[in-house]
């Protein structure tokens, strides 16, 4: 190929390109403000004392076990054991 025919097949994509954007964005264009969010209001960071407050007996267990206390098992006081 000529470099003169490969300068026009260029600038025919190019032009092809610009077209099918120009036709891509009159055709499929989203409708301006058409989105509507709910607001959702903010969580209170004071959350309350289960274990005192009278109303969270009926569904929380008191003797159930809690699984943030650490289990000792034996002698040891090695917390870190993998490092």
């Amino acid at each position: 190929m000529k470099p003169k025919d490969l300068a026009a097949i260029g600038l025919f994509a190019i032009v092809a390109a610009i077209v099918s954007f120009i036709l891509a964005n009159a055709i499929f264009k989203p409708p301006a403000g058409s989105t509507q969010v709910p607001e959702v209001s903010a969580i209170d960071p004071i959350f309350p004392d289960v274990k005192n407050d009278s109303n969270y007996n009926s569904f929380f267990n008191n003797n159930a076990l809690d699984p943030t206390q650490t289990v000792t098992i034996g002698n040891q006081n090695n917390t870190v054991p993998f490092r």
